[in-house]
C-alpha cells in the first residue's frame, strides 16, 4: 500500500456521498473529508485481510477489487468493486473481524475514511450518524438488489448485468470465481459465454 497524501478535499468521494445523503449536506461532507487519505494498492495486494477488524472505508477511484471467502480450493467471490464504489467491509461498524479478504485485482487508487474520524465527528455533529446510516442503507440496498436478482432474474440476465457493471473483471479473475459470484456452475457459465459470442 502506498500513501500519496492527506487531502483536504476528495472530489470523487465527495460526489459519491452527495448522492446518498439528503441535499444540503455539502459543508458537512467537506468537513468530514478533511481527514480523507489517498491510498494506492498493487495488483493482488490485500486491502482488508480476513480475520482482522477493519477500521476504515475505502472509496475506489480507479481499479477493481474482489471480496473472497474461504480458502483454496473452495474460494468464492462474494462481491466485486470497481471505480465509483465504496468498500464498506464487514465488521467496520460493529468492530468485528471480517469474514472476507478484500484484494486488489489490478492497480487500485482510492480515498480512505477512518471509522474513528466518523465517530469523532459524530460526537460534535449529528451528521456523523446521518452519514453512517446513509452508508449502511446503501449497503442494504445493494444486498437486496442482489437477492432480488437471484430470485427474479435468469442466469443469462445476471451474467449480462455482471458484464455491464464490471467490464474489466472477466480479464482479471478465473471463470470459477465469476461462476461462484453468479451462483451458477462453471459449465453453465461456459454455455452463457458461448451464447453471447
Amino acid at each position: 500500500m502506498a500513501i500519496s497524501y492527506y487531502t483536504m478535499y476528495a472530489p470523487e468521494l465527495h460526489h459519491f456521498l452527495s448522492g446518498i445523503l439528503p441535499a444540503g449536506n455539502g459543508e458537512n461532507i467537506q468537513a468530514i473529508l478533511q481527514g480523507a487519505e489517498e491510498l494506492s494498492y498493487a495488483k493482488n495486494e490485500v486491502i482488508f485481510p480476513k480475520g482482522k477488524i477493519p477500521h476504515r472505508l475505502l472509496f475506489i477511484v480507479s481499479g477493481n477489487v474482489i471480496a473472497l471467502s474461504h480458502s483454496l480450493p473452495n474460494q468464492m467471490a462474494k462481491r466485486f468493486y470497481t471505480s465509483g464504489q465504496l468498500i464498506c467491509p464487514e465488521g467496520v461498524f460493529n468492530n468485528k473481524p471480517s469474514a472476507h479478504s478484500i484484494i486488489a485485482l489490478d492497480h487500485c487508487r482510492g480515498f480512505s475514511l477512518s471509522y474513528s474520524r466518523i465517530t469523532n465527528f459524530a460526537s460534535d455533529n449529528p451528521f456523523g450518524y446521518r452519514l453512517t446510516n446513509s452508508i449502511l442503507s446503501e449497503e442494504i440496498s445493494i444486498l437486496q438488489n442482489r437477492i432480488d436478482n437471484f430470485i427474479e432474474q435468469t442466469p443469462m440476465h445476471r451474467y449480462q448485468l455482471f458484464l455491464s457493471d464490471y467490464k474489466q473483471v472477466p480479464n482479471l479473475v478465473k471463470s470459477e470465481l465469476i461462476a461462484s459470484y453468479l451462483g451458477i456452475s462453471l459449465s453453465t457459465l461456459s454455455r452463457l459465454k458461448d451464447q453471447i459470442r
